[in-house]
């Protein structure tokens, strides 16, 4: 399972032998086939001051079983999918010890990226996922590197056994989709909410130092404020939303409760590779793409201009590394967002991907969908000042990326 604001089923990953190209200042792959490479990189990114041994023993096996594996020193970008990730002193130190992660959904879009990143870092990382809305071949180019437990969140014991020895929890396992909950509220409860108490209490019992947790900008729901707050009052509407609010609540609790450290990141719109444009709860993004590369109009609901904040992946992802390791007042048990903090229309958009696709059509437009809002726009100041948080890639950026990234698993399918 994997969190988002869209269904999380993705496609095939990158080729590893796939050449790069400079996008705008950001690294993006060219051709489509089905692995990633593997993020080897030989540098020894933080020490942990309490046992230095540790982490040096931990960083030397890290190194060796990616040398068993023909990976040598790390010299280049990490990429993930498409889309690179900057090398590891490109950009300001996060994380100040090497850390035993555990990745619920791991296998999902964006906890697979998660995964790409921490590896990338030289972290420890355990993945749990049951796999009904990941893919087995998001982490395929990890399986060495990577301690897979398969389960469902629902699981106090599964949920236990995978909480072990581990530092911090990125707690991305969901059952995502604002229309999926409204057919079927019951099981996005239970996912959300049950499942998000099960990694809470497990956390707690096994000693967890973080839980970071994936929540959603639909919290804010029928609010018209922009930009979205923190501090605003969430106004919910769809099921998913209330499950997502009743998660950060029990996140608060027990922090005030028992002492267990949780951050809560509020997701806006993440887009990028691994994204499953054929899902009937597909994102817009991964959707307009893959419609306008084959030549057809895509649909919009509504007149197009409701708008929202869209998010590049790198950008949720550095979100999480920051709230894993943030110190001082205003961050444990607090919420923050996770976006660029601009908007756009779903006509802007629309616009922006068929231009970089190539195309000469118009979208159909159908009524709105129960459930969505109107307008979304995060503000990230909260997040700047207490996370550090900034960031990395542009929607521009983003766009371009993934629309390379779908032209390419397009062009490999169609050579099979």
């Amino acid at each position: 399972m994997a969190a988002s604001e869209v269904d999380d089923r993705e496609p095939a990953e990158a080729d590893a032998g796939a050449p790069l190209l400079d996008v705008g200042g950001v690294l993006v792959g060219t051709a489509g086939a089905h692995r990633v490479a593997h993020p080897a990189q030989d540098v020894l990114v933080g020490v942990d001051r309490s046992d230095p041994s540790g982490n040096v023993a931990h960083a030397q096996e890290a190194r060796a079983r990616r040398s068993r594996r023909g990976c040598g020193p790390f010299t280049g970008p990490r990429r993930s999918g498409l889309v690179a990730y900057p090398r590891r002193d490109a950009f300001p130190s996060i994380l100040c010890s090497l850390m035993r992660a555990l990745v619920t959904g791991g296998g999902g879009f964006i906890g697979s990226h998660i995964v790409e990143r921490l590896l990338g870092d030289g972290h420890d990382v355990r993945v749990l996922d049951n796999f009904a809305t990941g893919r087995r071949e998001n982490l395929l180019a990890f399986t060495e590197d990577v301690d897979l437990v398969e389960g469902d969140i629902q699981s106090y014991e599964r949920v236990h056994t995978a909480v072990r020895d581990r530092d911090v929890v990125f707690h991305q396992a969901a059952l995502p989709s604002v229309p999926r909950s409204i057919q079927d509220p019951l099981t996005s409860n239970a996912v959300n909410v049950i499942g998000t108490l099960n990694v809470l209490l497990a956390a707690r019992d096994s000693g967890v130092r973080r839980v970071v947790y994936a929540s959603s900008s639909s919290v804010y729901g029928a609010n018209p404020a922009l930009p979205k707050r923190e501090d605003l009052p969430t106004l919910p509407i769809s099921p998913y939303a209330v499950a997502k609010l009743a998660a950060e609540s029990y996140c608060r609790s027990f922090t005030e409760v028992y002492g267990l450290e949780t951050v809560a990141l509020r997701y806006f719109n993440v887009f990028g590779p691994r994204q499953d444009p054929l899902s009937q709860y597909s994102a817009v993004v991964p959707l307009f793409i893959t419609k306008l590369l084959d030549g057809e109009a895509p649909t919009i609901f509504g007149d197009g201009e409701q708008s929202r904040d869209f998010t590049p992946v790198a950008n949720v992802v550095e979100a999480n590394l920051r709230a894993a390791e943030a110190q001082g007042d205003g961050v444990v048990g607090c919420v923050f967002n996770a976006a660029c903090g601009e908007r756009y229309t779903l006509n802007h958009l629309f616009g922006e991907i068929r231009e970089l696709a190539g195309a000469d059509v118009e979208p159909s437009y159908a009524p709105p969908r129960l459930g969505d809002v109107k307008h979304s726009q995060a503000d990230i100041a909260r997040a700047r000042e207490h996370l550090g948080y900034e960031p990395l890639v542009t929607l521009a950026d983003g766009l371009r990326g993934c629309v390379e990234f779908y032209a390419a698993v397009r062009e490999a399918a169609g050579s099979r």
